[in-house]
């Protein structure tokens, strides 16, 4: 015999188990620990089995709980034997009772699968299994309760056949076709401990399989619906010598809940005449079986209208966009004529401004604009089959301009004003700032320490003197640097006699920072001076100290011509 089946896609022919009552109740049996075994409800002409009745090994789950629904067995896989004409449990799978009169509640279903879970779930798109479910014993046996199992979906079938008329231009259905199925669902889970069939969301395609008889006069589509939907959400197209017929289900209960366990029967006839066609209802002369049957309402349908293809429209809000010089976005909301597949793109080369398509609108994102110019570029909306592109003007203002930093000076000093032979350093500086020389350096001071007295003086082009002595240190204390980077810091050096003292003995710091080293070169002697330059860099205060020192020299060593330079 042939196994169990899915539902068969054709009128009349789909046999079932009888329906049943969907109360949970508890059994009282008595089995002194042995196992259980499980007699079938099979009642002749009104099964869904090979021969009115369930063929060997066909399989089942089985779950029991007690009072508290707690579960003591899940998904005990059965298998039918015909011999004993009982589910005979499978190796792990028995179902025992204390003998005590305990109490138990028993669920199961057809067919079984490899899960612990108590959850069903269900997949019309892949699999549409005619769901079967037992949730109520009727007969409680000692050792054999009768399972009785009902449907959990529902069903329709509809009958296609040609109007008997002699100005019916329809003569067969050789070539008709089912072209298209919308608005069925498709996924649903069942809980197998309540009963409880939760519907989803998805509604995915949905093969359903056209049969016609062998004279091509008579055609039906037979197909598992889920319970919980909208029975005229359904649609079925078809096609036939080139015209299309719509069909969607109406029941004459005015109704439009599917409900489980239920048949809904539906008869169209075919009718054409003069290119005019019609689909006539027509009389299910099927008997009832044990669905519930619940029939169509009567409804003509009439073919659907070739009607031109509108032409493609694309609308934006706003049609112009204006930004302020900073990084920024905006949205343009776009409207687009059914079916039309538009895109956007920016126009020439414009990388400072991008667009992003997003699901009815664009995302329109630009840079900062740092240049002193205002910026302009179009987005270019198109679609396949759209006249005329849609153009968006982007604006964005000009940037505040920032003009690079050139080198300037900072501080310098000649020594121009000295006047006497030898002048003290504060005396200089007093000197100095008489004269409007420190205007930009307010704090500003020369200073010396250490054991050698240094000064400034008129010989040799008027120059600072560091002496002969030990541990000479001259200071410039305060110099105003504030805005300034990159500094540098340069000068003249000369000894009394040539060849005396190198450049390397003079250091150079500012704040705790060691300059570099001067070159390792004699200095020359007299009026011969030597320019030394030495970078400073960027500094995080707006006031320095710049300090000179000198250790043990054999002759004095003059200096001149402090320059002090920066970028801003």
């Amino acid at each position: 015999m042939k196994k169990l089946k899915t539902l068969i896609y054709s009128a009349g022919l789909i046999a079932i188990l009888s329906a049943c009552s969907n109360d949970n109740e508890a059994l009282n049996i008595k089995n002194n620990n042995k196992a259980l075994t499980f007699d079938s409800n099979i009642v002749p002409t009104q099964t869904r089995v090979t021969d009115n009745k369930f063929d060997k090994d066909d399989a089942i789950g089985v779950f029991t709980y007690d009072l508290e629904n707690s579960a003591l067995k899940s998904n005990a896989k059965h298998l039918f034997n015909d011999t004993d004409n009982k589910f005979i449990p499978t190796s792990g799978s028995e179902i025992t009772i204390d003998g005590k009169g305990e109490k138990i509640n028993i669920t199961a279903y057809y067919p079984y699968q490899e899960s612990t879970a108590d959850i069903y779930n269900i997949d019309l798109s892949t699999t549409p299994v005619d769901l079967l479910y037992a949730n109520k014993i009727e007969v409680a046996d000692e050792a054999n309760p009768k399972l009785v199992f009902g449907h959990k979906l529902a069903c329709i079938n509809l009958k296609m056949i040609i109007k008997a008329d002699d100005k019916n231009e329809i003569k067969d259905f050789t070539d008709l076709v089912l072209s298209k199925t919308e608005g069925i669902k498709t996924s649903a889970s069942l809980n197998l401990n309540s009963g409880v069939l939760t519907l989803g969301e998805e509604s995915k395609s949905y093969n359903l399989e056209l049969k016609k008889n062998e004279e091509n006069k008579e055609a039906s589509v037979d197909f598992l619906i889920l319970p919980g939907q909208k029975i005229n959400d359904i649609k079925l197209s078809f096609t036939l010598n080139g015209d299309v017929y719509e069909w969607i289900p109406e029941l004459k209960d005015k109704k439009t809940d599917v409900v489980e366990n239920t048949r809904y029967t539906f008869t169209a006839s075919f009718f054409k005449k003069d290119n005019s066609i019609v689909v006539e209802p027509g009389v299910d002369e099927n008997p009832i079986t044990s669905w519930d049957v619940n029939e169509g309402k009567d409804s003509e349908l009439s073919p659907k209208e070739e009607t031109p293809e509108p032409e493609a429209s694309l609308k934006v809000d706003p049609s112009e966009l204006d930004f302020e010089p900073a990084v920024s976005s905006k949205n343009i909301t776009v409207t687009a004529s059914e079916g039309l597949v538009w895109n956007v793109a920016v126009e020439g080369n414009n990388p400072w401004l991008t667009a992003v398509k997003e699901e009815g609108s664009v995302k329109v994102n630009v840079e900062e604009n740092t240049t002193a110019d205002l910026r302009t570029a179009n987005l270019i909306f198109s679609g396949e089959g759209f006249k005329d592109n849609v153009i968006v003007k982007v604006t964005q203002d000009k940037g505040a301009v920032i003009p690079e930093p050139i080198e300037q000076v900072i501080f310098e000093d000649h020594f121009d004003l000295v006047t006497s032979k030898s002048t003290a350093l504060s005396t200089y500086t007093k000197l100095l700032r008489d004269n409007g020389q420190l205007d930009n350096h307010p704090n500003f001071s020369y200073n010396s320490t250490g054991e050698g007295k240094i000064d400034v003086r008129t010989a040799e082009n008027k120059s600072i003197w560091f002496p002969a002595a030990n541990d000479k240190n001259l200071h410039m204390e305060n110099v105003n640097v504030q805005g300034y980077s990159k500094l540098s810091i340069s000068f003249d050096l000369v000894c009394q006699n040539a060849d005396k003292v190198k450049a390397s003995s003079l250091s150079v710091k500012v704040g705790d920072k060691d300059l570099d080293t001067l070159e390792d070169i004699m200095l020359d002697g007299g009026s011969d001076y030597k320019t030394f330059n030495l970078e400073i860099g960027d500094v995080d205060t707006d006031e320095i100290t710049i300090s000179f020192s000198v250790g043990t020299t054999p002759v004095g060593i003059r200096m001149d011509n402090i320059i002090l330079k920066g970028f801003k």
